[in-house]
This record gives structure tokens, sequence and C-alpha cells, in this order.
């Protein structure tokens, strides 16, 4: 989107150059020149065009610009929007872009955290579960105790790989 959007304002800065161009008065200059014959009939007019006898030059200038150059002046108010607008889309999609970055590094960060800390919670589960075999094994904790305390473990350690896939 970025490169696209770029790319349509290098188009949209050609565009106002144009038509930037457009406003300005028009100057022309013309010129001509080239062997005639010039007599009574054909003939003699013909020889003296075959023999080079007689130039004619003739140069003209001619100056134009419109009144009052709506036309000129419309174009080059929409190419200039249009290079606006450009500008403030890339602008757009450079924050989006920046944005999604900083997200990204604080997910990063906050997974990171989130391990360390579910790395600890499994491991004072998987404490707590030697501790409760150990109580049910003097008959302090019943099976349903010593299963509870698996079932911590599992979640703790799912919760760790969660933590690492994200």
């Amino acid at each position: 989107d970025l490169l696209r959007v770029r790319a349509l304002g290098k188009n949209a800065q050609i565009d106002v150059e144009v038509t930037d161009n457009g406003l300005l008065p028009q100057l022309d200059l013309t010129a001509s020149a080239g062997p005639i014959g010039n007599a009574g009939n054909f003939g003699d007019s013909l020889s003296q065009l075959g023999g080079f006898d007689s130039y004619a030059y003739t140069a003209g200038l001619t100056f134009s610009t419109p009144i009052q150059r709506r036309a000129q002046k419309g174009a080059y108010q929409a190419a200039s929007h249009n290079l606006r607008r450009a500008k403030v889309s890339e602008r757009e999609i450079e924050a989006q872009i920046a944005v999604a970055v900083v997200r990204a590094v604080h997910l990063v960060r906050s997974a990171k955290k989130r391990i360390e800390v579910l790395t600890k919670a499994a491991d004072l589960a998987r404490i707590n579960v030697e501790s409760e075999q150990a109580r049910f094994g003097v008959g302090r904790a019943t099976s349903y105790d010593v299963l509870l305390r698996q079932d911590e473990l599992a979640q703790a350690q799912l919760r760790q790989v969660r933590a690492r896939v994200d």
C-alpha cells in the first residue's frame, strides 16, 4: 500500500508540474523561407522559381493567453489536491505501520514476561503436585486433591506453551 501511494504521489507531482506549466501564457514563433516565382505568365514564374532568382522570407510571433484561465486553474487545483491527498495517505500508512510495529514489539515483550511468570507458576505447580502426592502417601490427602493439583500443573504448562507460541 505504501509503495502504491508513493507512486500515486509521484504521478500527482508530475500532474501539478504539468498543469502549473499550463497556467503560463503561450508564445509561438513561426518562420519560413524559400524561392518564389512572380511574373506575368506561368513560364516566366516557373523559370524564376527553378533558377532561384527571387526569395521570400516570412516570420510571425503569436502570443496567446486565456483571459480568465478557468480551465487551467481548475486543472492545477485538482492536481494540487490529488498531491496533498497522496501525501496525507502516505503519512497515514506510515503511521499505521509504526503503530503495528510498536504493537508487535509490545506483544513480544508481553509474551516474554508471561513466559517468565508462567515458568515459575509451572514450577510451583509441580512442587504442589509432589507435596500433594506425599500427603496422599501418608493419608493426609485424597486422590481428588492429587488430581486437582495435577490439573493445575497441566493448566500452567498449557498457559506456558501458549505464551511461547505468542
